[in-house]
């Protein structure tokens, strides 16, 4: 598990990671504020966007696979499902 810390509170945590085949880096977070999402890096670290469910709330991704035609499975452990998303 690796946390994100500012000065001295724990803001969230990654659970899940995964690089595709462009190398790009695909990130599971979850927040303090119980809030989830994908997000989604370059190979020099910089952020290029996020994947937010919205109201299919994403609640803990704690596995993230890509597909060849650029989507991203997620395991929600909280769920107990599988999601789709698109990220290309």
């Amino acid at each position: 598990m690796i946390l994100v810390f500012f000065s001295d509170i724990i803001l969230g945590f990654y659970t899940a990671l995964c690089v595709d085949k462009n190398g790009l880096l695909l990130a599971g977070k979850c927040e303090k504020d119980g809030n989830a999402h994908i997000e989604i890096y370059d190979n020099q670290g910089h952020l290029l966007r996020i994947i937010d469910s919205y109201n299919q709330r994403l609640r803990r991704p704690c596995s993230l696979a890509t597909t060849h035609d650029g989507c991203v499975l997620c395991v929600d452990l909280t769920t107990d499902s599988v999601r789709k998303y698109r990220y290309t």
